[in-house]
């Protein structure tokens, strides 16, 4: 007989909700992320942070206005600083009345794109360097859970 005694299965954990893992992701990432791994959703952290991005626009917009970034950007830069000032102030013009706009496509459209790329940068260097064994659901989760530290 053989002394050596065989280890027991480990029992499957439960599976966290969405708001233990949010915060978890902050105050115990290690076990967080673990869960993520092994249970891999994307979508609440993906959405809240392109919420958290589009009450940011709309903060900005309102409180400190494109107008004024937009004219010292144009008044700074050394291309325009040689234009007519009539010139100068239709294109401050332009650029204010599309500013918003544009701010709100790249707050919903930016970040499930960078989330993306960088998933998928990620697995190349995980699977094609590493021999990891991940699936780019796993390390897309990951990723997205990821981007909820840059909104603090």
């Amino acid at each position: 007989m053989s002394s050596q005694s065989t280890p027991a299965p480990e029992a499957p954990t439960p599976r966290k909700g969405e708001f233990a893992r949010l915060a978890g992701v902050l105050t115990d990432p290690k076990v967080a992320f673990a869960d993520i791994v092994v249970h891999p959703r994307w979508w609440v952290p993906l959405a809240l942070v392109v919420v958290l991005a589009i009450v940011y626009m709309a903060a900005y917009s309102r409180h400190v206005g494109w107008g004024g970034y937009i004219r010292h950007t144009i008044e700074t830069n050394s291309r325009t600083q040689n234009l007519p000032v009539e010139q100068r102030e239709r294109i401050i013009e332009q650029q204010t009345r599309y500013a918003p706009v544009l701010g709100y496509v790249i707050a919903v459209a930016a970040r499930p794109g960078v989330a993306l790329i960088t998933a998928g940068l990620l697995l190349f260097v995980f699977k094609l360097m590493l021999d990891a064994q991940l699936t780019f659901r796993q390390v897309f989760a990951v990723t997205c859970y990821s981007f909820l530290t840059g909104v603090l």
